[in-house]
C-alpha cells in the first residue's frame, strides 16, 4: 500500500486492502461490515467507502466519491455520490505501456531474493 500524502486516513477493522493500492488524504473506509478492496486500487482524496463492499482489481475512485455498493468489475473508474461506473480504465500503474508494471515485477523479484536469503 502507498500513502502519498500527509493527512487523515481512516481505515476501520474488517478491511482487506489488496496489493499495490494507493490511498490519498481524507479517505475514510468506515463501518463494521467486511470490506475487500482489490489489487491496484487508486483511491483519490476525500473518498468514503461504507457498508459491506467488495471492489474489483485496478479500480480508480474519483475524488470526494461515496462508495456504498459493490463493484466487482475490474478496470473501471467510479465517481459520484453514490459512486457509479464512469468509464473503463487501465490500472493506475500502467503508463506508457509497461513503465510501472515492469518496476512492480522487478520489486517482486527483489522481494523473492530477499526472502530466500533470510530463510
Amino acid at each position: 500500500m502507498f500513502i502519498p500524502h500527509y493527512g487523515t486516513i481512516v481505515v476501520n477493522n474488517n478491511v482487506k486492502v489488496g496489493a499495490n493500492c494507493v490511498l490519498h488524504t481524507c479517505v475514510c473506509i468506515a463501518g463494521s461490515k467486511k470490506k475487500i478492496i482489490g489489487d491496484n486500487a487508486y483511491i483519490s482524496t476525500g473518498v468514503i467507502i461504507s457498508g459491506g463492499i467488495n471492489l474489483g482489481n485496478n479500480i480508480t475512485i474519483s475524488a470526494n466519491s461515496m462508495v456504498n455498493k459493490n463493484c466487482e468489475r475490474d478496470g473501471v473508474m467510479l465517481g459520484g455520490t453514490p459512486a457509479k461506473i464512469i468509464k473503463n480504465r487501465k490500472a493506475w500503474y500502467i503508463e506508457d505501456g509497461t513503465k510501472y508494471e515492469s518496476r512492480i515485477k522487478e520489486i517482486q523479484i527483489l522481494k523473492e531474493k530477499l526472502y530466500s536469503v533470510n530463510r
